[in-house]
């Protein structure tokens, strides 16, 4: 692939927000700007987590921890098996 003609808007991601708890969360720290090193070019905000971010975050994963742990093993991988596809889609 010729990087000069590469348009970085095909494969950065168009949300830009932290997720966790199975939703969206604009960030408490706000958003950071990003350029490609080897052009200079604008790819757009990133978020940056502050440590309010961080316990939102944390938090959340403690809450569905508790709800996977509950899960019998079967009924887990289903839902394992049933996610692939969508974490294959979005491999760049």
């Amino acid at each position: 692939m010729n990087m000069s003609t590469h348009n970085p808007s095909l494969v950065l991601p168009q949300k830009r927000d932290l997720y966790y708890g199975g939703a969206w969360h604009r960030p408490q720290g706000g958003y950071l700007d990003t350029f490609n090193p080897a052009t200079g070019e604008s790819l757009g905000p990133a978020a940056e987590a502050n440590s309010a971010d961080v316990d939102a975050a944390v938090r959340a994963a403690q809450q569905g921890f508790a709800v996977w742990r509950g899960m019998k093993p079967l009924e887990r991988a289903g839902l394992l098996k049933k996610s692939g596809p969508g974490v294959a889609r979005q491999r760049v």
